[in-house]
C-alpha cells in the first residue's frame, strides 16, 4: 500500500504540479525579459503554448494582469511578449 500512495503522490505532482510550476512561472519570466531584451524571444518560444491556450479560451486578461500588475511586466507583456507569441 505504501509503494501506491508513492506512485499517485509522484503522479499526482507530475500530473499537476509541473503544468502548474509552468504557467506560474510566466510571471517571473516576463519580468525577466522585460528588463532584457535579449531574453524576449526565448521567453516567447518557451511561453508561446501558454499564450495561445490562454487567448484562445478567453483568457487574455488574466495574461496581462498576472504579467503587468502581479509581477510589473508592462513593457514586454503589453507590447511585445504576447503579440509576438500570438503571431507566430
Amino acid at each position: 500500500m505504501h509503494n501506491s500512495r508513492k506512485k499517485s503522490a509522484w503522479s499526482f505532482w507530475m500530473i499537476v504540479g509541473l503544468p502548474l510550476l509552468y504557467i506560474l512561472s510566466f510571471g517571473p519570466a516576463a519580468r525577466i525579459a522585460d528588463h532584457w531584451d535579449t531574453a524576449i524571444q526565448v521567453v516567447s518560444v518557451i511561453y508561446r503554448p501558454a499564450i495561445r491556450l490562454a487567448c484562445a479560451c478567453g483568457c487574455r486578461k488574466v495574461v496581462y494582469w498576472y504579467g503587468m500588475d502581479v509581477w510589473g511586466a508592462g513593457k514586454i507583456v503589453d507590447h511585445r511578449f504576447v503579440q509576438e507569441a500570438l503571431v507566430r
